[in-house]
């Protein structure tokens, strides 16, 4: 099977998983850049409570629940995180990025 950021994506997932591998995918992103060594427990819980906090506050923006997300949401939560990334990062690793977790969203059952 296909697996894009942890979620199986050959088979229906739910929103709740794909909003998850849109935390992982920031995660990845974002984590890789940050600067910090990431050779510890807590740095990596660092930059992850980060990731997470960015993909709850775009949910916010966008009108949508992070606790109960929709497909919809979701999509609009993808393109409010590639325009603030787009402040800081390669607009290639964007793209990648994007691309992927839309893999995801259209998995959704």
């Amino acid at each position: 099977m296909a697996s894009i950021y942890g979620v199986e994506i050959t088979s229906g997932i739910t929103p709740a998983q794909a909003r998850e591998a849109l935390v992982e995918c920031f995660y990845e992103a974002h984590g890789q850049s940050t600067g910090m060594t990431m050779n510890s427990q807590q740095e990596i819980e660092t930059v992850k409570n980060y990731c997470m906090l960015c993909v709850k506050n775009a949910f916010d923006q966008t009108g949508g629940s992070f606790e109960s997300p929709t497909k919809e949401s979701i999509l609009k939560v993808v393109d409010y995180l590639a325009r603030f990334s787009a402040y800081f990062r390669d607009p290639a690793v964007i793209e990648k990025h994007k691309n992927e977790i839309l893999q995801v969203c259209q998995a959704i059952k």
